[in-house]
């Protein structure tokens, strides 16, 4: 036996100097604070030997401390301490505590404290009893013992220990000290901590050695033998080893578990995989949700799981400078195949968010995220995609959803165990933002429909009677456009400075008011003197919606052609294709009087150079128009010409069908005609010309005045304009360019009296 005077501690020592028992003065000692953190620990660790007790109190005395501090102000401190139990006027050891603390400045923050802190806890004989660790992010692990278990196997009996460890994670707040600096503190609901995580795990040993006597009284009881198995729970999941380290099994529980709701959970996706709980392990920037679904007594297979997590960055080279936050989120479901070491999770979807500044919806920068849902013959995968950023000064918000579909592709053979092979037939895209929607065919052809109700219908008087023969609209129908591109201001009617705009043509679709019907697109270029703009972008759109359109006609009212006016030159340019981008004509004019058109007449079967075959018409028209006095375009034709080519379809081999939707243009060429100055000229296909004719479309009567300034050899083969008779009267058309004028006149009793316009 020894005895410290000082501390009134006796000890008692065996034979072998092995600490048999201990007992002190309590006046001796320093009481340990029965509602303190540290009566708390010393109380669980020691909780089998406090049991006996009906009540008891607690003191220590300090054997070792050592602190130190540096000039950054970081923090050391290490002490032991023994731990005594006082109940009925009698003192006895429990054991001993060491303690090491640690503290410094937080990373992210110099005004707060970060700290670490650690409790060993010992018999006196050094016999490990349980070790508690904490910190100030909220973290508390802890492992603890139960002893003197007993177990068999290989024909033998043995004594074997459990070891219980804990990691738990509790919500904690940021306060402010006294003297400025920032600490942690947990918070708490009806005075108990807030779990946001938790793991459980329990381990078998073996004693290395093990000695009891008859009585059954422990002589010697060594730890840390051989590894006899043990259990992991993680969020609510189960996983079973054996002794070496092998899973056994992996299970789930619904105890600690949220049950699911029918409604406010309808839209989770596991919840239409026949989850019916929840487990959620949450830390600073993220968190993870164990799905189950409860079977008996507690137990749960496992649906699936969802992790989150998140991350901040700051943007410097802005001013001032931008703090970025984004969250990122994946779904795996589990898929079981029988064997507990071998990964059964299979990704299904996932996304990210990312906010400037704080989060909140009106800070969203952008989204992203794809699920998909499996059924036996493949899988529908949902994306959204929602993005905001700044072009040439202006603010454009996307946001999209779309649907794809997949099947299983059978004509790849599937090895045993692996992943089968998909093939995509389809999809469906939807623009929130203008209304549209997009169907995507297994083929890569497409359709598209709007919703109106989002649309303003076109006002524009030019628009409207240039896109209503181009589509072969009504005039009375609503026309809309949604604008694809633009440049300088580029909208409708704009003539102030160079514009440029690429629009989609959409009308009602009489089926569904608020669904629109996409016919086509129109391009519009204005260009004026001094500009160098030349926007011609076009993007590649395939599916038709509409062909076989009647041809432009010359206007007979430009709202353009009347108000465009003065000294300076200017050009508007149109182009209207269909939703396959086959071209259905082109309107050009300028301040010069010139106006253009291109326009298809599709579905022939005969004409002077081809007969029975089907074929379509390009018509190309160029008129020029008289100016007034003050330089505006009149309605005045000046004069006029016209080509037309024939050309056959091209027959793609997987088209069939007779109609333009379904027959592609830019086939070999079968002839052409010529209209100039009224003369018709025939061509072959190698433009050798065939014939001649004469129409009085595009040319004036010759006046007396002109007749009389002409050569009497001239007069004798034209017909005199005194005769009233319009099909006796002579005609002709004027060309001027760069000082040569040139006249072609034509005798109207000449032409076939029953129509004047097309006689030969």
């Amino acid at each position: 036996t020894e005895t410290d005077v000082i501390s009134g501690i006796s000890t008692t020592f065996d034979k072998f100097w092995k600490v048999t028992a201990s007992s002190a003065d309590a006046s001796k000692l320093e009481a340990i604070a029965a509602d303190s953190l540290n009566f708390s620990l010393a109380s669980q660790a020691f909780a089998s030997e406090l049991e006996k007790y009906d009540s008891y109190s607690l003191y220590f005395n300090t054997t070792h401390f050592d602190s130190e501090q540096d000039e950054h102000g970081n923090v050391w401190e290490n002490s032991s301490h023994e731990i005594f139990v006082e109940s009925g006027g009698v003192t006895s050891s429990l054991g001993i505590v060491n303690r090491n603390y640690n503290e410094s400045e937080h990373w992210e923050d110099s005004d707060r404290i970060w700290w670490n802190e650690n409790y060993s806890f010992n018999t006196f004989d050094w016999q490990e009893v349980s070790n508690v660790g904490m910190n100030a992010d909220g973290w508390v692990w802890t492992n603890s013992y139960i002893h003197d278990l007993k177990g068999s196997g290989d024909n033998e009996e043995y004594y074997y220990y459990t070891q219980i460890n804990t990691n738990t994670l509790y919500e904690t707040t940021l306060i402010t000290e006294q003297d400025g600096t920032i600490d942690t503190e947990y918070v708490t609901v009806d005075g108990e901590r807030v779990v946001m995580s938790q793991d459980l795990s329990n381990y078998d040993y073996k004693y290395s050695n093990y000695q009891i006597d008859t009585s059954g009284q422990v002589l010697e009881r060594d730890m840390w033998g051989e590894f006899l198995g043990g259990t992991q729970q993680q969020g609510g999941m189960i996983i079973t080893f054996d002794e070496n380290w092998n899973r056994v099994s992996e299970t789930a529980t619904t105890a600690g578990a949220t049950v699911l709701d029918s409604v406010a959970d309808a839209d989770n996706i596991f919840f239409g995989l026949d989850a019916t709980h929840v487990h959620t392990r949450s830390w600073e920037n993220g968190y993870e949700k164990l799905y189950v679904k409860a079977t008996v007594d507690g137990a749960a297979d496992i649906i699936g799981r969802e992790n989150s997590w998140g991350s901040e960055w700051t943007d410097e080279g802005t001013t001032p400078a931008t703090n970025y936050i984004q969250k990122g989120f994946n779904y795996e479901v589990y898929e079981d195949d029988g064997d507990p070491n071998t990964w059964d999770w299979d990704w299904i979807g996932g996304g990210k968010v990312t906010y400037k500044g704080t989060v909140s919806d009106d800070n969203l920068v952008n989204s992203s995220s794809s699920v998909r849902q499996y059924t036996e013959s493949g899988y529908t995968e949902f994306q959204t995609n929602y993005d905001t950023r700044e072009e040439d000064g202006n603010s454009v918000i996307e946001s999209f959803e779309r649907e794809w579909y997949w099947v299983v592709d059978t004509n790849v053979e599937q090895a045993a165990g692996s992943q089968p092979s998909y093939i995509r037939t389809g999809g469906i895209e939807r623009d929130l933002i203008s209304g549209t929607t997009t169907t995507i065919n297994f083929d890569g052809s497409r359709s598209e429909s709007i919703d109106l109700t989002k649309q303003t219908a076109v006002t524009d008087a030019e628009i409207i009677d240039y896109a209503s023969k181009a589509f072969g609209i009504p005039s009375t129908d609503d026309i809309y456009i949604l604008f694809d591109d633009y440049d300088d201001g580029g909208t409708q009617g704009d003539t102030t400075d160079d514009s440029f705009f690429e629009a989609k043509v959409y009308l009602d679709d009489p089926s569904n008011p608020a669904a629109g019907k996409q016919v086509g697109f129109i391009t519009r270029d204005y260009q004026s003197l001094g500009s160098n703009d030349t926007n011609s972008d076009q993007y590649e759109v395939t599916n038709p919606d509409e062909d076989n359109a009647p041809a432009p006609e010359t206007p007979t009212s430009s709202p353009m052609m009347s108000t465009m006016g003065d000294s300076s030159w200017w050009e508007v340019d149109y182009r209207f294709n269909d939703v396959e981008w086959q071209d259905l004509g082109s309107i050009r004019y300028d301040s010069n009087g010139d106006f253009e058109s291109v326009s298809y007449v599709h579905e022939k079967t005969s004409n002077e150079v081809n007969q029975g075959e089907l074929f379509y018409t390009r018509v190309r028209e160029v008129i020029e128009y008289e100016l007034d006095e003050a330089g505006n375009v009149t309605q005045t034709v000046k004069s006029k010409r016209t080509w037309e080519e024939d050309y056959k379809y091209q027959q793609d081999d997987d088209t069939s069908g007779s109609t333009a939707s379904t027959l592609r243009m830019g086939g070999e060429r079968l002839g052409a005609r010529e209209m100039n100055d009224g003369v018709i000229t025939v061509y072959d296909k190698d433009y050798n010309a065939i014939s001649q004719s004469a129409t009085l479309d595009g040319v004036k009567p010759l006046t007396a005045q002109d007749y009389d300034a002409l050569p009497d050899v001239v007069k004798t083969i034209l017909n005199d304009p005194s005769v009233t008779d319009d099909l006796v009267k002579t005609y002709y058309s004027e060309s001027n360019e760069f000082g040569r004028v040139e006249r072609t006149y034509i005798n109207a009793s000449l032409l076939d009296e029953a129509d004047v316009n097309t006689a030969t």
